[in-house]
């Protein structure tokens, strides 16, 4: 049995298997709460993400308005929690990271602005868009539960270039979590590493 060589694959099999592991990346806009609570802005940069807003491509005269994402907080003290929400109905608010690069999107809290009956103040159905770095696209609607406080929606979605969603109204959402896409040489250390931990157990079991 060759002890050095197995020694050697069981290392690049775990090095390998901790750069694939990502760690989650959380956005929760607790940035952007420091000095633009309750104040619109154009965009929110967190963790390495940017969160945009698309203002419904309304204009004030001939030119686009831009200031469309606006945070707000619910609690005190270490319980408080900061989450933005879209200035205008029907706007279009994306997630991308801030170096172009893909991205798995996990999950996002989202909460309807105003939780009431009528349809006429609430939009429940929360449709998303994401792009792939493949050049594919997708779409997927999600149904908040018509009560006060957020849910959580699992997406899951893998290797992204960006993500969106859109409600008729305006609606809140929270906690981004996303995770990075393994580089080409992770997968590369991981394909040799198992080729390693093959050849040693088949070298073990002729000795």
């Amino acid at each position: 049995m060759n002890f050095r060589l197995l020694a050697l694959s069981a290392l690049l099999g775990l090095s390998s298997a901790a750069s694939l592991a990502a760690p989650v990346t959380t956005v929760d806009f607790s940035d952007f709460s420091a000095n633009t609570l309750r104040k619109a802005v154009k965009s929110v940069t967190e963790e390495g993400f940017t969160v945009s807003n698309d203002c419904a491509n309304i204009k004030s005269g001939r030119k686009p308005l831009e200031t469309c994402l606006m945070s707000d907080a619910s609690g005190r003290g270490n319980k408080r929690n900061v989450f933005a929400y879209n200035v205008f109905n029907a706007s279009t608010t994306t997630l991308a990271r801030e170096d172009g690069h893909s991205f798995n999107f996990e999950s996002i809290d989202l909460d309807e602005y105003l939780n009431l009956p009528s349809s006429l103040f609430s939009d429940y159905s929360i449709d998303f868009s994401f792009s792939y770095a493949d050049g594919s696209r997708a779409k997927k609607t999600v149904q908040l539960d018509r009560r006060t406080g957020f849910q959580t929606f699992q997406l899951n979605e893998r290797n992204l270039l960006n993500a969106s969603w859109i409600s008729s109204k305006s609606v809140y959402f929270d906690n981004l979590k996303t995770s990075n896409v393994p580089e080409p040489a992770s997968l590369a250390l991981t394909l040799l590493a198992l080729g390693g931990l093959a050849y040693s157990r088949r070298n073990s079991k002729r000795a």
